[in-house]
């Protein structure tokens, strides 16, 4: 699910996954989401600034907060994604094997002409 559709509850349980980076602070972190009625679409407008400010949380924290967000919402990105950027690559050079060489107008005009005549 995109960050943006996240609930404070979700927002909430996304700080206590990170718990290992914010340590004892985790829970007092998770109250101040709260307390401020974060939610997923609020975090698009969270900066270190803010966070440090604003929500009480360390500057240190703030930072890895705002590293694990990107990540995360990338890991999304990637996973609605059908084929990975090493997929699309194989997959271009396989249209690139089998497409023909690109023609001029003239050259189209010529085939479709040629290909015509022999259905007579």
């Amino acid at each position: 699910m995109s960050t943006a559709r996240w609930s404070e509850i979700d927002v909430g349980s996304f700080i206590t996954a990170n718990e290992h980076k914010f340590g004892t602070r985790t829970d007092q972190y998770v109250q101040a989401f709260k307390r401020h009625s974060i939610d997923g679409e609020c975090l698009d407008e969270l900066d270190v600034g803010t966070l440090t400010s604003l929500l009480g949380i360390d500057l240190g924290h703030a930072i890895q907060f705002l590293k694990q967000l990107k990540e995360r919402r990338q890991r999304t990105v990637n996973s609605s994604c059908p084929l990975s950027k090493l997929d699309l690559r194989k997959q271009q050079k396989i249209d690139n094997f089998f497409r023909p060489p690109a023609a001029t107008e003239n050259e189209s005009h010529v085939r479709r002409n040629q290909f015509a005549s022999c259905l007579g």
